[in-house]
């Protein structure tokens, strides 16, 4: 295992890994226990995890697991929260 959430490290648990470009390093998506997204680096060769971003924004979260990577950037989903009410319309006859 490379990596370990929680603990002694106190990390935020790993969520959805993805390889780089050149298979050197193994980048993660990680939550912590605040909700708040970040973008982790850790060689294959093992070493300690690398903090790239975190989202401290709590209006603006990155909503879902998956993510894909160039090596040199990141592309995923943003979600900004805008209201706390939702709206179902249900259709009958």
């Amino acid at each position: 295992m490379l990596v370990q959430g929680g603990g002694l490290q106190s990390l935020p648990s790993p969520k959805s890994p993805a390889w780089s470009p050149d298979s050197q390093t193994i980048y993660y998506k990680a939550v912590d226990s605040e909700g708040r997204s970040s973008f982790w680096a850790i060689p294959v060769a093992g070493g300690e995890p690398r903090l790239l971003v975190r989202f401290d924004d709590p209006a603006r979260r990155v909503s879902r697991q998956e993510f894909t990577t160039d090596g040199q950037r990141f592309f995923f989903t943003l979600r900004e929260q805008e209201s706390d009410v939702w709206v179902m319309e249900l259709g009958g006859e």
